[in-house]
């Protein structure tokens, strides 16, 4: 069985792309069960899909919802793609019924989550995911696959590490999508949390999609000083990259994802809380600790929390 814990676009991208290859369930966690007003037993979660970017015509999927005394199973493979924000009560609800057989896999943006996460787990494996795919709901019926990428996963904590890639890896590369494994991930979340604080607190800010970020004055104003804040942060935590460096990657990004809606802006425009203080707001935090520069990121995490105010 593989459940997933979260049903926004992400989740139900997964769900699209697994549900002929496996067993498939989301979890109704009671955050989850109280938002969408559920009274057990719960219905199934249809929605339209579109896989492929190309494709005119949707896939109609339909995936049990199950409390997690049901969706979990002592071998099951549990991937979290909550927001950072609500992976702590998640995991609260799922906790009871995890043991050290289940894989638990993590997919929020951010730092900070994770690692929280893999402290309340214990012996539970637990990995994390960092993704590149692009994915948005346009509604609560349809999942659009807006940008391919790749996703690379890797352990979190030591069980994790002592199983390292197994079965559970082959049954998620059964989705079709691009999976790598680095045994690393601490690396590639560090490098993935820099981007982020570089391109979604402007497309939210500027109600802007990637590729328009580097158009927008305020991004031009204050980037030296952001940029220079990040290539400290990544330096301290030994990846080594000169500011230039770092803008290279970030522009490439911002050119590769160019249509795509960062999950910062499609919050802002549903009124939902965002994930910034687990993005520019961790990076604030971390700067300062180490007695580095941090006021650039502050102040791209007040103005993101002053559009929801």
């Amino acid at each position: 069985m593989l459940s997933i814990v979260g049903s926004g676009a992400m989740g139900c991208l997964w769900a699209a792309h697994l549900y002929q290859q496996t067993d498939v369930c989301f979890v109704v966690t009671e955050p989850y069960r109280q938002k969408h007003h559920l009274s057990a037993p719960y219905s199934a979660l249809s929605f339209n899909a579109f896989p492929n970017a190309l494709e005119s015509q949707p896939h109609r999927i339909s995936t049990p919802r199950l409390a997690p005394d049901t969706a979990i199973k002592h071998d099951s493979t549990i991937l979290i793609m909550t927001k950072s924000y609500d992976v702590d009560p998640a995991i609260i609800d799922i906790k009871p019924y995890l043991g050290a057989q289940n894989i638990v896999v993590l997919f929020q943006n951010g730092f900070g989550s994770q690692q929280r996460a893999c402290n309340a787990l214990g012996d539970t494996p637990c990995f994390a995911a960092v993704t590149t795919e692009g994915a948005n709901k346009p509604d609560h019926q349809t999942v659009i696959h807006a940008g391919h990428g790749e996703t690379v996963i890797g352990p979190m904590n030591k069980p994790a590490q002592l199983i390292g890639k197994a079965q559970w890896f082959d049954k998620l590369a059964a989705s079709k999508l691009t999976l790598c494994y680095d045994p690393s991930i601490s690396i590639q979340l560090m490098r993935k949390l820099a981007i982020n604080c570089a391109i979604n607190p402007f497309t939210a800010i500027g109600n802007c999609r990637n590729g328009a970020v580097r158009k927008q004055r305020l991004f031009q104003e204050v980037w030296p000083q952001l940029r220079a804040e990040l290539a400290a942060m990544l330096n301290h935590a030994n990846l080594n990259l000169s500011e230039s460096e770092l803008e290279e990657i970030v522009f490439d990004v911002m050119t590769k994802t160019a249509n795509n809606q960062s999950s910062m802006l499609q919050d802002i425009n549903s009124a939902r809380p965002t994930e910034i203080d687990d993005i520019n707001g961790f990076a604030h935090r971390y700067l300062e600790q180490h007695g580095l520069p941090f006021q650039m990121n502050k102040s791209l995490t007040e103005q993101v929390h002053a559009l929801r105010s």
